[in-house]
């Protein structure tokens, strides 16, 4: 059964592609720029794993309710959606450039809330066998001054993650939030293959899976 990851970047968008490929059938990608989604396509092309672009703008509204529109009409409903986006804003409160602040908003909360609304019914349609997932940070937890703008976003998807298992759960849907307690990169213990394994155990079919798993040094552990 298909997914859907939107906010799909060379780095965790594509580990977690490859990660749920195997299992879940083609894996459609949704970001902004052509060129890199091409190239994951190619890549995991390579590696006999299905994918396909779907280009987008995902703080305009309309354009990513396309996408997605657009990737359900090429692979099929989706059983699996993950929300994998967000905009570094940097600077602190009584400084940070309102204009950047507003587009991490779109970016990372307005967005994830049109990819919850456009994707619901196909969700539903396949519970009890259908996984909605985001990626969270610890920056939701730990407010910091220096990116006011990043820790804002990601504490405004932690509740909507949060609200949105609280609605979807008792339907069938898995919902889940995958919240990261340090930087991403290549190597080490948040290497991005490493995490991504982890999307894969919880969009797996079966099995009781938690709604929040924070991912630290020492892997992740569930929360709630």
């Amino acid at each position: 059964m298909p997914a859907i990851i939107v906010g799909a970047g060379p780095g965790m968008g594509l580990a977690i592609a490859a990660a749920l490929g195997p299992g879940h059938g083609p894996v459609g990608l949704i970001a902004r720029r052509p060129g890199p989604l091409q190239e994951m396509v190619s890549a995991l092309s390579q590696r006999s794993l299905p994918a396909a672009a779907f280009p987008a703008d995902i703080t305009d509204e309309t354009r990513l309710r396309a996408a997605i529109a657009e990737a359900r009409e090429a692979l099929g409903p989706a059983a699996v959606v993950v929300f994998n986006a967000s905009l570094f804003v940097p600077g602190p409160p009584t400084a940070v450039d309102l204009d950047q602040f507003r587009a991490g908003l779109a970016t990372g909360i307005t967005a994830a809330l049109v990819t919850v609304q456009a994707t619901a019914a196909d969700l539903l349609a396949a519970a009890p066998h259908s996984t909605l997932l985001f990626t969270g940070s610890g920056a939701a937890l730990s407010p910091w001054s220096g990116g006011i703008g990043l820790s804002i976003q990601k504490a405004g998807l932690r509740h909507l993650a949060l609200a949105t298992a609280e609605e979807l759960r008792p339907k069938g849907v898995s919902v889940s939030l995958v919240t990261i307690r340090g930087t991403i990169e290549r190597g080490g213990p948040f290497d991005p293959d490493r995490i991504a394994g982890l999307y894969a155990d919880l969009a797996a079919a079966g099995g009781q899976r938690p709604v929040e798993v924070e991912f630290t040094e020492d892997g992740p552990s569930w929360v709630r």
